[in-house]
């Protein structure tokens, strides 16, 4: 997705370039660019080749200049940037995500808008669906830790390595005396 991703936002890196980085930080990484080119091809074909993806910053800006509640507004706006961490965007309109991040910030900031809420013409399950979303990846991300990461990618690093050994074993031909 980090190949897909660049291109999108037209950084794009060639994918030898990409393969070469992997194997930098994992000597033994087993693909190609082939195989890096496939891949994008399925993530492609997932996201329907749908890659608009619209912000929630103009519809955050504009409901707390409207509700006179301008103080908040970078609590919001740190909020929505946090939510690219998740899949929030691709899931939810940007009014729902920018409705969120308003509730969350005003709830910060202890101001009420339960009537300025309540007026409003849209699905408040999907607003607390994306609230729990983002308040599950800060709970996340508060367990994190350096220590942790490193571990995870001594794992990964031999299951790689047990990956490559037991797929070019079956890749050899079988050695039958004759």
């Amino acid at each position: 997705m980090l190949f897909l991703s660049a291109k999108v936002e037209e950084c794009g890196i060639h994918g030898n370039v990409m393969i070469n980085a992997a194997v930098e930080i994992l000597p033994t990484f087993p693909y190609t660019a082939k195989h890096l080119f496939e891949c994008e091809f399925f993530a492609l074909e997932l996201l329907r080749f749908d890659l608009i993806v619209f912000h929630p910053y103009r519809p955050i800006t504009l409901y707390l200049s409207h509700i006179g509640l301008n103080d908040c507004l970078q609590t919001a706006w740190a909020i929505a940037n946090d939510s690219y961490g998740t899949d929030i965007m691709l899931l939810y309109p940007p009014y729902v995500i920018a409705v969120a991040c308003i509730q969350m910030a005003c709830n910060f900031h202890e101001k009420d808008i339960r009537e300025w809420s309540q007026k409003l013409r849209i699905k408040m399950d999907q607003v607390f669906e994306v609230i729990a979303e983002i308040l599950c990846y800060y709970d996340l991300r508060s367990k994190y830790t350096p220590h942790q990461t490193e571990e995870a990618l001594q794992k990964l690093q031999a299951i790689t390595s047990s990956f490559t050994s037991s797929s070019s074993a079956l890749s050899s031909p079988p050695n039958n005396p004759v």
